[in-house]
């Protein structure tokens, strides 16, 4: 993976809203199968024991104990468990968007993943179904917390060319869209001149721009120069009328969406992350 693709792939994560939608363990009974079916949710399993096979995209896959499968929502697969040996798994069911994009859509990697450390990923999954079935209030968020750990281990698990960017025409175009929008923060940036960049009429490409990344072009806009401003508060000494000259805005026009987003002024914002800062490698005064 080279470092534009790293790019896309923190973007896509920093995006990521993971939600749950069910989650169990259980031996499945010797006749489990499953024919060229399609659900519009991710379903995630941890093989605990047995053996089986997933067919997806055409491709057949083996799986067995110690083995993590995923499949992509809304991607035609089949499956089936061995009848002499049928599967004890954990599994959950969940949606992984960017935008209204599904996550594993603006991805290629792989679908089974077999697991070098099985206990701490059997452990994390234990976590997650003790919190899916908790009536604690803290529980969604625990659960949360699990399936992001869990997620977070099949990426580490795969090998830095096994995860690339998807290709597609409507994903080429967003893209390209993404880039340009980046590279051109300080310029005044209109709906109609980013439509004419991928030749979409102005309310089509508003609607496209909607789908792909759950924000309208301007929101976008907005909310990566906030995430530029933040970046530049806190790495260098330039001042706050340098910075909106960065981004292409006026001083108090800055200053005053910057406090819209972030509920404190730029200063503020750059003093209380300073001392912040400051108190985490301070050494400790006994």
């Amino acid at each position: 993976m080279n470092s534009k693709e790293r790019d896309w792939l923190s973007s896509y994560l920093q995006k990521l809203q993971l939600e749950i939608l069910t989650v169990g363990y259980n031996r499945v009974k010797p006749q489990w199968k499953n024919w060229n079916v399609a659900p519009p949710f991710c379903c995630l399993y941890f093989i605990e024991e047995g053996e089986g096979w997933f067919k997806i995209k055409g491709r057949e896959t083996h799986a067995r104990s110690g083995d993590i499968v995923l499949l992509p929502a809304g991607v035609i697969h089949s499956y089936s468990t061995s009848a002499d040996k049928p599967y004890v798994k954990y599994w959950c069911h969940f949606q992984a968007k960017v935008g209204e994009m599904h996550l594993f859509h603006l991805l290629n990697m792989p679908n089974r993943f077999p697991m070098i450390e099985p206990e701490r990923f059997r452990d994390r999954f234990r976590d997650l179904l003790n919190a899916y079935r908790s009536v604690h209030p803290l529980a969604p968020l625990q659960a949360k917390s699990a399936l992001t750990d869990i997620v977070t281990m099949l990426f580490h698990v795969c090998l830095p060319d096994q995860v690339q960017p998807a290709s597609n025409p409507s994903l080429d175009k967003h893209n390209e869209i993404i880039r340009y929008i980046e590279d051109h923060l300080s310029d005044e940036l209109t709906v109609e001149q980013l439509a004419k960049i991928v030749n979409y009429s102005p309310n089509y490409f508003i609607q496209f721009f909607k789908t792909m990344q759950g924000l309208s072009p301007i929101q976008y806009i907005n909310n990566s120069r906030i995430e530029k401003a933040k970046r530049l508060l806190l790495t260098t000494d330039m001042s706050q009328a340098q910075i909106a000259s960065e981004l292409g805005m006026e001083p108090h026009y800055f200053s005053r969406m910057f406090k819209r987003h972030e509920q404190f002024s730029p200063q503020h914002y750059r003093n209380m992350m300073k001392e912040r800062e400051m108190r985490c490698i301070s050494p400790e005064v006994f």
